[in-house]
């Protein structure tokens, strides 16, 4: 496989993620309606024009993400001289594989971010806390990395339609899209009741409130509380 690298001569990180994701095409939301939505308010009425794009990105089907469709991203992260290679083969350097409809999606619903909140933090880093992510959902019928990919991107279509992103802060927009895609992270595939019933684990750590939704918050902040995924540490407001 083949790897582009962030360099001077592109313009910002937004674009670079854009131009790695350009090959998957139309089984991502556009890169355009992303990047618009975090900071333009939604339109009153959509034309009529619009309105089958509006629902063609509701509908998109994210199991075709599967685990043959990948983008590599350099290990380094950081501007390269413009007389360096903008194209080099694994061998030359370390790449990630990212790979997933979780880890794919979630770059470019974080792509609006990378020069704003994640300016400062290394593009790799967000890439692992996603695949890590995708990794601590389990393989249940319906609470999977896939369903955590399809709330994240119902969710960003819903605040962008309803105008709801016009109303938060860049940070809190970010934050917005991190939980939609975590929200349901190492379900144990049995609901609150029975954990209760049950007398499990988790019942007792959490005392019987919102069981299930205290433990997913809190693997979450145990993602991102490890040093290779932990993004926030370097974000600015």
């Amino acid at each position: 496989p083949q790897c582009q690298f962030f360099n001077e001569s592109s313009s910002t990180r937004w674009l670079f993620v854009e131009e790695l994701l350009e090959p998957l095409g139309a089984l991502l939301p556009s890169p355009d309606s992303v990047k618009h939505s975090v900071c333009e308010p939604a339109e009153a009425k959509p034309s009529k024009e619009k309105i089958p794009l509006l629902l063609a990105e509701w509908s998109l089907d994210l199991s075709r993400l599967s685990k043959d469709t990948e983008v590599s991203l350099p290990i380094e992260d950081g501007p390269r001289s413009p007389k360096q290679d903008d194209t080099l083969t694994s061998s030359q350097v370390q790449v990630q594989s990212v790979q997933g409809a979780l880890p794919l999606l979630g770059l470019r619903l974080f792509s609006p971010f990378l020069d704003g909140p994640l300016a400062g933090v290394p593009l790799h880093r967000v890439s692992s806390f996603l695949l890590v992510v995708q990794a601590s959902y389990k393989n249940m019928p319906y609470h999977n990395s896939l369903h955590g990919a399809e709330v994240g991107l119902l969710g960003h279509w819903l605040c962008r339609e309803t105008g709801a992103f016009a109303n938060m802060s860049p940070l809190v927009q970010l934050a917005f899209v991190t939980a939609a895609l975590c929200h349901d992270v190492g379900h144990p595939g049995e609901n609150n009741n029975f954990q209760k019933t049950s007398r499990s684990s988790l019942a007792v750590i959490y005392n019987d409130k919102a069981v299930l939704e205290n433990f997913h918050a809190a693997e979450t902040f145990r993602i991102l509380a490890s040093e290779q995924c932990n993004f926030s540490e370097a974000m600015s407001p």
